[in-house]
């Protein structure tokens, strides 16, 4: 899991790599001000599982495949 808040108005954070298959669980304002070309890499086979996850899914239009 990775806490509330933990990358909260880092506003230089331009890239996450997230390596886990299956989605952590997060809290409510975890990249909140983060930069505006903000990317969260995940396994391009996970992307799906990212999206549509209820935590993950506010952060959709930022997730990335990669393959790690």
């Amino acid at each position: 899991s990775i806490g509330y808040g933990a990358f909260q108005n880092c506003t230089s954070l331009k890239e996450v790599y997230c390596k886990p298959i299956v989605p952590p669980t997060i809290d409510d304002y975890l990249f909140n001000g983060h930069a505006s070309e903000f990317k969260i890499y995940v396994p391009t086979n996970s992307v799906n599982s990212y999206i549509s996850d209820s935590l993950w899914s506010d952060y959709s239009a930022y997730i990335v495949g990669y393959n790690f």
